[in-house]
């Protein structure tokens, strides 16, 4: 008897998710994923925690309809807002966000002094700071919200002189540089400027990108969809084809018009 490949939803709010998104089809090659990008009610970190937990419940809800059996919550700001609720919801799928794996990561491998760049709705929630402080409290963490860098991705646009430039704005007045060891991106956007990121800070900052803790977790979750070749399918609620166009360039590969579908939520 064949056994049918698992298929995992993943969510976020635009196209950042797909950097979990390439991480997880690295790592699960047998799996099916539906992919949801909220295009048309981006960006989600300005918004208040009951609005973006109303947004991720009806992803959620799309993902299942459309056949998911396990859930990825790739949007820091939505894990931050609305797992206790999907898990309430959803008691027997499996469902995973971007900020519990990349905590026990960073608690474990020996980080004392730590940046968050995340948006304004995950650094007002101080999640990363309390359970890093829970588990580890030897560490010490800093929140800084840097939302510009959402808007550069979402455009497509990784200069790195222009993210230094909104690094040096947000950063401006921060005290902490000559002791920070690692930088967590927050928010599942900021990998698409890691080179950049990484330039900043130097060769001795560890950069933490949230998609790999979390795509390790998932492959110790099922580590059996390792059999034939896997797919996606890209759902959006607006703008497909600028949604097709910046995720050519985070998955630096082509994707047939086709595999991309105008959804309402």
């Amino acid at each position: 008897m064949v056994q049918s490949p698992l298929t995992i939803g993943v969510f976020d709010s635009g196209v950042g998710g797909l950097t979990v998104l390439r991480a997880l089809q690295a790592r699960l090659l047998g799996a099916q994923f539906l992919y949801l990008g909220d295009m048309a009610r981006l960006p989600y970190g300005t918004k208040s925690a009951q609005v973006v937990t109303t947004y991720t419940l009806k992803a959620a809800a799309a993902l299942v309809s459309k056949g998911a059996q396990s859930l990825v919550i790739a949007c820091s700001t939505a894990s931050s807002c609305a797992i206790p609720e999907l898990e309430a919801l959803y008691p027997h799928i499996p469902i995973i966000d971007v900020i519990t794996p990349t905590v026990a990561h960073v608690s474990m491998y020996g980080a004392r002094d730590i940046l968050i760049l995340a948006t304004q709705g995950t650094v007002s929630s101080h999640l990363y700071k309390n359970l890093i402080t829970k588990t580890a409290p030897h560490i010490c963490v800093h929140e800084v919200a840097t939302p510009l860098l959402v808007g550069l991705a979402e455009e497509g646009w990784r200069d790195p002189h222009i993210v230094s430039q909104v690094l040096d704005h947000y950063l401006e007045g921060f005290k902490h540089f000559d002791t920070i060891d690692t930088v967590v991106l927050g928010c599942t956007h900021f990998p698409f400027h890691l080179d950049a990121i990484k330039l900043y800070f130097g060769s001795h900052v560890n950069v933490v990108d949230t998609a790999i803790p979390a795509a390790e977790k998932a492959r110790s979750q099922w580590p059996s969809v390792m059999l034939d070749e896997g797919s996606t399918h890209y759902y959006v609620t607006d703008s497909p084809e600028r949604f097709r166009s910046t995720a050519e360039l985070f998955l630096s590969h082509e994707i047939p018009s086709d595999q991309v579908t105008l959804i309402n939520l």
